[in-house]
This record gives structure tokens, sequence and C-alpha cells, in this order.
């Protein structure tokens, strides 16, 4: 049970943390990586972003960090203690959504704290959205992505 205890926060930590890393990643490298600059027919540049280049980009960095959270930070975790672990984040992250739909006036104040947070887990939800052809499923279903995190976990 202790053990138990001391690893219920792991998830939620590393999820925060790698939302924070991974929004940064995007500002700092992603522009340079996906911005596509052209002259238009008007002689005025354009820039736009090309979507083959930010799919990859968003699906590397996806994969990184789910790697990076599964094979180093969550290393010696039973499957048990990351569901419960994975539980906790998603919870947060519903009530993150909850926040953001029922309390738009209120959340305006802190959006760019929340989208920090979520950054990482937007990735899956924006092809669950562009997959069923419904953004309510992409917004909702993102939220437990955490749980994926049970495929590194040890059965004992």
């Amino acid at each position: 049970m202790k053990k138990l205890l001391r690893s219920w926060w792991r998830i939620p930590v590393y999820c925060a943390a790698a939302g924070i890393v991974t929004f940064w990643l995007t500002v700092m490298i992603g522009g340079r990586f996906v911005a596509v600059t052209g002259m238009g027919a008007d002689g005025i540049p354009t820039i736009s972003v090309d979507p083959v280049r930010s799919a990859v980009f968003n699906g590397v960095l996806f994969v990184a960090v789910l790697l990076l959270g599964g094979l180093w930070f969550l290393k010696g975790m039973t499957k048990r203690e990351i569901a419960i672990s994975a539980a906790i984040a998603s919870l947060i992250y519903l009530l993150l959504v909850a926040f953001q739909i029922y309390l738009p006036d209120l959340a305006g104040r802190y959006v760019m704290q929340i989208t920090h947070l979520q950054n990482w887990i937007a990735i899956p939800g924006a092809l669950l959205s562009q997959l069923t052809r419904d953004v309510r499923v992409g917004i909702w279903l993102t939220n437990f992505t955490p749980f994926l995190f049970l495929l590194f976990g040890k059965k004992n």
C-alpha cells in the first residue's frame, strides 16, 4: 500500500511536464520545421503550415513522450500502479476540459496554463477528431491517453 501511495503522482506529474515541454518544443522548433514560405501572386510573402510535416512532427513528439515515460520514468511500476496513476491523470484532464467547456469566461483567464498541460494529449485528440469527423469524440477520448502507459507496466 505504501508503494502505491508513493507512485500515484507519477503519471500526473509526468503528463504535466510532458505537456509543458512539448508545447515549448512546438513553439521553438516546430515553426521552423512545419512552416512553408512562398511568394504570392501579388508579390506578398505567404506563410503556411505543411500538414504532413506537422503530422510527422507531432507524431514524433507523441511517441517520444510515450516511450520516454513508459521505458524510463515509469520503469518498475506494475500495471495496477500505472492504472491508478493514469486514472488520476485522466480525471485531471477531464476536469480541465469540463472547466473549459462549462466555465469559458473563467477558463479564458487561464487558457495558456491549461494549454501547456494538455499539449501532448492534444495530438491523439486531433487524430481522433479527424478520423471520426466529430470534434467532441476527440475532445473527450483524448483525456484517456495516459492509459497508454499500461503497455509498459509489469504484471506484478
